[in-house]
């Protein structure tokens, strides 16, 4: 699924990739990252001081915060391109093209789960048997196989609606949910 890469490899291959990595992570280059990272966080603290300055206690989700800054660090860092994704008003437009245009192309596009215990399975629509019972459960059996596709709850017009198919990045923007 991942390749012989470094999170899915084990043993001499994994110690190989490991070895050629560790330079990257030097003391050496983590100081001239240093001054990076130090200017995105004082930036990141400016934004969310700005927006959540109310004296009460305010609860707001982070990640986004923390992956705009991450990103930043990272263009900053690698290819010395400056993004300012933290304070950049355009980048959740941005990133839902981005999330809509890569929609068919999932790094994972199947999961696989195995069952535990034996267990009843409900349907979201009944079916009918061959007997013409309708059937609104199924029975599963103890270390049973589930192999979900996540490609297809993207394409499915129950979930997505009606324009499941058409290229609408605004169904990932935030005020349009």
């Amino acid at each position: 699924m991942f390749g012989e890469g470094l999170i899915s490899t084990l043993g001499e291959q994994h110690r190989k990739q490991r070895k050629k990595l560790n330079p990257v992570f030097s003391t050496s280059n983590m100081r001239e990252l240093l001054p990076i990272i130090q200017t995105v966080s004082h930036q990141l603290k400016s934004v969310l001081v700005a927006n959540f300055s109310d004296p009460t206690s305010v609860e707001f989700d982070v990640l986004p915060w923390f992956s705009r800054s991450a990103v930043d660090c990272i263009c900053e860092g690698i290819p010395g391109y400056y993004l300012n994704a933290v304070d950049n008003e355009y980048i959740e437009a941005l990133d839902a093209v981005v999330r809509k245009t890569l929609r068919p192309y999932l790094s994972l596009p199947v999961l696989s789960r195995r069952t535990t215990e034996a267990t009843s399975l409900p349907l979201q629509f009944p079916v009918r048997s061959a007997s013409g019972e309708e059937i609104g459960a199924v029975s599963v059996a103890e270390n049973h196989t589930f192999v979900i596709s996540i490609l297809a709850t993207n394409y499915n017009k129950a979930v997505c609606g009606k324009d499941a198919s058409d290229w609408k990045p605004e169904r990932w923007l935030k005020a349009s949910q």
